[in-house]
């Protein structure tokens, strides 16, 4: 289990933690005075004993320490895993036992608590005890027994409980720091670009390719420019960099703001704003300028070559209200994810700008996946899934994430992260983080505050989820109707825990440059760990200035050592 937290603004490196703990039987004391640990709530017994827990412990098979009675005031715990680096010694080593480890994150926080039992048996939790750790500037622990991991090598985290006639008990966990699969990293600027500065786009991974599909493309006196039906992809190398962008099939339509979603050897094209006459702002008459936007949802085969296939209109999206005619059911700065429930695809649709009812909407569709030809036979609305905000909300960023999966205990969530609210003018802009646990139909449960929000409200940002990381980047504080707004260069982690809820670990160094509008997307080698993320195009100011656009990739690349 990964416990990160924000220990640090500038603090970059993030390191795994495992924690191990001896038998829990390593620290004993034969007892005369049954009032002894009367402030501590425990009863009376003949041995008394305390543990160091976690709910998070995983137990191996392995030695461990043995009984550790107190002979000079001192009961001691020992055997493997229990005791290096304390002062805490002795015990019968090598005894049939346990093993404890749990695995955390660098500045990540694990719980550790403490419990006393007598000789029949009988449990008391609460116990105050006193914490240390041996190394302090591994491994911190604070009163609660909260432990934070800052830096590579190995501590003992002890826990001390002084009895009331002197006698010491204490158990020990000993702490090793190693580092992460997003260690070490450093923002490279691709040496390939965009074939053109493209903002508002699309960005997804599938099978070793990097996919950039529409946006709005510079306008630097070419007949090619404005809205783009183009799709580019590139491949990606072993040590994060790209190759060459090459063209493949277009999109059936002109889009921007559309989402973009993989899956199972398919690429889906969804919802956005469709080409209007006038490509360029300042539009002419924006009196009489009318919205256009995309209901349809198109999807293509990929082939091995990275290459894709004709697109297919498979069945659209479905209103978001019922005074919406489907054909003006069409969103607008939505935003879609794609999961595997069980073996069957879904794609979730949430949220978005509605041109027919002029105002944010509240919808999450939900979209499975067939598995003989790829297409969606039907969205499900359940309104019990629908986003917790009354007001709707767009511009905002939807990922999924699974915890223990493989296992018994596997659970799916989907996350929205930031946005804006309201109809155009009166919007309230977001820096929650809100999740939904999946049933194992598809359906995303009711919604939870994540613990940790955002460092400030965020509109046209991105995030892309990685394992059990969730990343997220640039993005700006407010919108084209304010007379200012602050686009951000930061990039954030965040590690989902395993009951979905979200710890921030902390900022990452930030991106080469502040981004708006651009997009993200993040592939994970399972063989080693290593996630590479990158950032395309996007805009670094105002979007009507051709200076503002950008054609850069940035990705995460391992450092000179």
């Amino acid at each position: 289990m990964r416990f990160p937290n924000f220990y640090n603004l500038l603090v970059y490196p993030f390191i795994p933690i495992l924690l191990f703990t001896g038998c829990g039987s390593d620290s004993r004391k034969k007892q005369t005075d049954t009032g002894l640990f009367s402030s501590y709530g425990v009863g009376a017994g003949d041995v008394i004993m305390i543990e160091i827990a976690s709910p998070e412990l995983t137990m191996n098979s392995g030695s461990s320490g043995g009984t550790g009675t107190s002979g000079d005031g001192t009961a001691s715990g020992g055997g493997t895993g229990g005791d290096t680096g304390s002062s805490s010694t002795g015990g019968t080593a090598g005894s049939t036992g346990y093993q404890k480890t749990v695995a955390l994150d660098a500045g990540t926080t694990g719980q550790l608590s403490v419990s006393a039992r007598d000789v029949a048996g009988t449990s008391y939790t609460n116990i105050n005890v006193t914490w240390s750790s041996g190394d302090q500037s591994v491994a911190t622990v604070d009163g609660t027994g909260k432990v934070t991991g800052l830096s590579t090598g190995s501590t003992t985290i002890t826990a001390k409980l002084t009895m009331t006639d002197g006698t010491v008990l204490t158990d020990n966990v000993l702490v090793t720091v190693l580092p992460s699969p997003i260690n070490n990293k450093i923002w490279t600027t691709s040496t390939v670009t965009l074939p053109k500065p493209t903002w508002d786009h699309a960005s997804t991974i599938w099978n070793g390719y990097l996919y950039i599909a529409g946006g709005h493309s510079s306008c630097d006196g070419s007949t090619d420019c404005g809205f783009t039906n183009k799709i580019y992809y590139a491949p990606l190398n072993p040590d994060g960099s790209i190759g060459a962008f090459k063209v493949t099939t277009p999109m059936p339509k002109y889009l921007r703001g559309h989402s973009l979603v993989a899956y199972n050897d398919y690429l889906y094209i969804m919802g956005g704003i469709e080409q209007p006459i006038f490509k360029e702002p300042p539009y002419p008459d924006l009196a009489n300028f009318q919205t256009v936007l995309n209901e349809k949802v198109y999807y293509a085969k990929v082939s091995a070559d990275g290459g894709i296939g004709d697109w297919v209109e498979t069945t659209p999206l479905p209103p978001s209200e019922e005074t919406i005619p489907p054909a003006k059911a069409g969103l607008f700065a939505l935003s879609a994810t794609a999961h595997d429930i069980n073996g069957t695809g879904y794609i979730y649709v949430t949220g978005g700008w509605s041109a027919e009812a002029t105002k944010n909407v509240r919808s999450v569709f939900i979209g499975p996946i067939s598995p003989q030809d790829g297409s969606i036979q039907k969205w499900i609305h359940n309104p019990n899934s629908d986003l917790p905000y009354l007001d709707g909300l767009s511009k905002h960023v939807a990922v999924t994430g699974t915890v223990n999966e493989g296992t018994a205990n596997e659970e799916r969530y989907l996350y929205v992260i930031g946005g804006n609210s309201g109809a155009i003018g009166t919007q309230s802009f977001h820096k929650e983080i809100y999740y939904a646990k999946i049933a194992g139909d598809g359906i995303p449960f009711s919604w939870t505050l994540a613990s940790p929000s955002l460092p400030v409200p965020l509109i046209d940002h991105a995030a892309v989820s990685a394992g059990r990381y969730i990343i997220v980047s640039g993005g700006r504080d407010r919108d084209d109707n304010y007379p200012w707004y602050t686009v951000y260069p930061h990039v954030y982690y965040y590690f989902i825990n395993n009951s979905g809820d979200l710890e921030l670990l902390s900022s990452y160094t930030t991106m080469p440059s502040p981004l708006f509008h651009h997009a993200a997307a993040a592939d994970k080698d399972n063989a080693t760990g290593t996630i590479h993320l990158y950032v395309t195009g996007g805009a670094i100011g105002d979007t009507e200035k051709q200076e503002n656009r950008m054609d850069k990739v940035y990705y995460l690349s391992e450092s000179n050592p």
